[in-house]
């Protein structure tokens, strides 16, 4: 550390106006003062994103401008004397002082520099009466690093003291969540009787870890769960000191802050299509199959409230009257209850290898579309709204796979279909437990259900399909003799689903296995897509043979590009335009589409007969020299690399918004914002600035809202 002799700093203050203090220091060097600091008595949501600041002087005087030890000591915001959090509610925040240096000083706390937290407006309350400040004094002899006792801040009158007592003998870990938002949205009332707020968790084995959740516990009902909210999705994680007392730290219930926003009541409709699962045999509601849209709006309830079958619209339908702050985003998947009857060995409807059994629960859905992770529905602002589906439509198809995604006999014209898997194990040579090419053995893990079931390989927790010996034989990838790059052709049996979403392992001769992937949340497996090569009305052409892009090793984070359309597209569900496909004639009803009602009292439907003039090119008829509706392209090229074009079309001048988002639903580029006039627009996507992945892209005109994705492969 660099000496400041008293002269030296002397001269320094008498350059900056500060010429009469007194120091008791003499030369050598200045001593590192950490104050420890708990703010869980702070009477606010103070997160590790926000300010804990010691303001005050030194010696009587106020330091301004960087001046004492390269410091700003004052009263102000301007104070550089500013904490780390070291984890939850702990902060450490360090002063550098000379012996015998007094601080006259408080704590401030704050969302950020200009937005105090707590009742007084960011400060502590003073102590033993009104204008008493707190006071620390280096001793005259000091010559080595100071660090200060834990100190609470003071949020009350009461000065820094502890928020609760523990009876000797025993050490405390102290929750705190914020429910204002669950009480604005109507899902915790503080005056009912019935209903009080709970933790539930496990304190790990080392005796240093908790993993725990917050509920929103109901007599007579079941618990209301917060939704994954661990850094990485699952539960919430904190650490136990051990010899003392642990604050965890402010959290928001369910990680939603109390709303800002309008507040709205509204009736929410979900519809499913379980056509795949019913072609593939693992689906009747004959026999009592039942189908679920659990959430985190209704607990993840899985067993009290099946969806009901419409019938003439082949889809299940649940409606949840819900209260949410307009834009926040409501989680939820669809989930298959078979009947018992499935289970039993001596019965008809027997699926071998079917389970419905706590964590190995074949029955939700892990939709590819979301790398497995929850489907989000953004809530808006009226009264009734149909949850957004897959392909543009609000139709949820089980795993975003339509009866289209069937790969069967008769679309191969064989019994199987070969699939050929590339991974580069590269990136494997560098983890904490490395890859050894010379020894390690790789294996495919299948991770998703049903294709599981088609092919006799068990899937589940600890890798089942690895234990058992026919399975573990097909799974196995063989080095190519290519650097490190190894491959696989697995041979699917028919008829089967196009979606496969596994992990990748790698096993020692002792059996010891790393496994990439994990989790909860999107990232947490490859998902890949046997693309069809055509699909017409009732029928989906197949490939013979098929090649999955060369896979790239990762720990975390891997990579799910957009699936298939299948021939699906907005045209399908928004208001319906009919193309030279459609015809109009006496012996059938071509579906108009529901138009958005401006009241109780008017219905209104609508649909577009395409006739083509003749020498007229019908390729896109959305997108004519006079666009009748409003319609948004697939991009071009897709996949891309960096840049691409997207296309939309307006039937008259209307402000426009297009937006780029990424898989975590933040805006990454906004491409169009304005007045647009009528007709067809193209605009250029640059993507060199962001890493690979699967985008969505947003198109608002008016009230009318599409979104498509787009995949770049850099």
């Amino acid at each position: 550390m660099k000496k400041i002799t008293t002269k030296l700093l002397m001269t320094v203050l008498v350059l900056f106006g500060v010429s009469s203090l007194a120091f008791a220091m003499e030369d050598g060097d200045p001593i590192k003062v950490t104050f420890q600091v708990n703010t869980s008595t702070v009477a606010d949501t103070l997160s590790a994103d926000g300010v804990l600041q010691i303001r005050g002087n030194v010696n009587g005087s106020e330091f301004n401008e960087m001046d004492y030890f390269g410091q700003t000591v004052n009263w102000g915001s301007g104070s550089t004397l500013l904490g780390d959090n070291v984890g939850g509610d702990y902060w450490e925040i360090e002063v550098m002082m000379a012996p015998g240096d007094v601080l006259t000083y408080k704590f401030w706390a704050g969302h950020d520099l200009d937005t105090g937290a707590g009742f007084n407006d960011g400060w502590e309350f003073n102590f033993e009466g009104e204008g008493n400040d707190y006071v620390f004094e280096v001793p005259a002899d000091a010559t080595e690093d100071l660090v200060v006792d834990l100190q609470y801040f003071a949020g009350t009158s009461d000065g820094r003291t502890k928020p609760f007592e523990v009876p000797e003998g025993f050490k405390a870990v102290q929750f705190r969540v914020n429910v204002g938002n669950a009480v604005s949205t109507n899902q915790f009332d503080p005056e009912d009787e019935s209903q009080f707020i709970g933790v539930r968790g496990e304190v790990q084995e080392d005796g240093r870890t908790i993993h725990y959740k917050y509920v929103i516990e109901t007599e007579g009902a079941d618990p209301g769960w917060e939704g994954d909210v661990g850094p990485a999705g699952g539960n919430r994680r904190g650490f136990i000191a051990a010899d003392s007392d642990t604050t965890l730290g402010w959290s928001f219930f369910n990680n939603a802050a109390p709303p800002e926003g309008d507040i709205v009541t509204a009736e929410l409709t979900f519809r499913a299509n379980v056509g795949l699962l019913e072609g593939l045999g693992f689906f009747n509601r004959a026999v009592g199959d039942e189908v679920f849209s659990p959430g985190a709006f209704n607990s993840w309830d899985t067993g009290s409230q099946p969806m009901s079958y419409d019938e003439l619209n082949d889809v299940w339908v649940a409606n949840y009257e819900l209260t949410r702050e307009v834009g926040d985003e409501v989680p939820y998947k669809y989930f298959i209850r078979w009947d018992e009857s499935r289970f039993d060995e001596d019965s008809p409807n027997f699926i071998p290898g079917l389970r419905q059994d706590g964590d190995n629960n074949n029955g939700w859905e892990e939709p590819g579309s979301t790398g497995g992770g929850d489907r989000l529905y953004t809530f808006g602002s009226e009264a009734e709204q149909d949850v957004t589906g897959d392909f543009g439509s609000d139709i949820g198809f089980f795993n975003s796979l339509p009866e289209q995604a069937i790969i069967t006999v008769d679309g191969v014209g064989a019994e199987t279909l070969p699939v050929t898997f590339q991974i580069d194990m590269t990136n494997a040579l560098s983890h904490s437990t490395p890859f050894n090419p010379e020894e390690d053995e790789v294996f495919m893990v299948i991770e998703t259900p049903f294709f599981g079931l088609t092919q006799g390989i068990p899937v589940g927790d600890n890798q089942p399909s690895l234990d058992d010996p026919e399975a573990r034989e097909r799974v196995k990838f063989t080095p190519t003799g290519e650097g490190n790059m190894y491959e696989l052709t697995l041979e699917l049996n028919l008829p089967t689903e196009n979606h496969i979403g596994f992990t990748i392992a790698y096993e020692d001769p002792d059996g010891a296995r790393i496994i990439n992937g994990g989790g909860t949340q999107p990232g947490r497996r490859y998902y890949r897509y046997i693309d069809p090569v055509d699909v017409l009305e009732d029928f989906t052409i197949w490939p013979e043979e098929f090649t999955v892009e060369p896979l790239e090793w990762v720990f975390e984070d891997l990579d799910f590009p957009a699936p298939p359309t299948y021939g699906i597209d907005d045209v399908m569900f928004s208001p319906v335009l009919f193309g030279s496909g459609e015809n109009l004639d006496w012996g059938s009803s071509i579906r108009l589409t529901r138009e958005e009602q401006p009241d109780t009292r008017n219905h209104f439907y609508s649909g577009v007969l395409l006739i083509p003039i003749e020498g007229t090119s019908i390729e896109d008829p959305r997108f004519g020299e006079n666009p009748q509706q409003i319609a948004l392209s697939q991009n071009y090229p897709n996949p891309f690399n960096p840049t691409t074009n997207i296309t939309f079309a307006l039937p008259e001048n209307i402000n426009v918004r297009l937006d780029v988002y990424n898989i975590l639903g933040q805006r990454v580029a906004t491409l169009a914002d304005g007045m647009y006039n009528a007709g067809t627009h193209t605009v250029q996507f640059d993507a060199s600035r962001l890493s690979s992945g699967v985008y969505l892209y947003r198109l608002q005109a008016g009230n009318f809202t599409t979104n498509k994705t787009m995949m770049l492969v850099k």
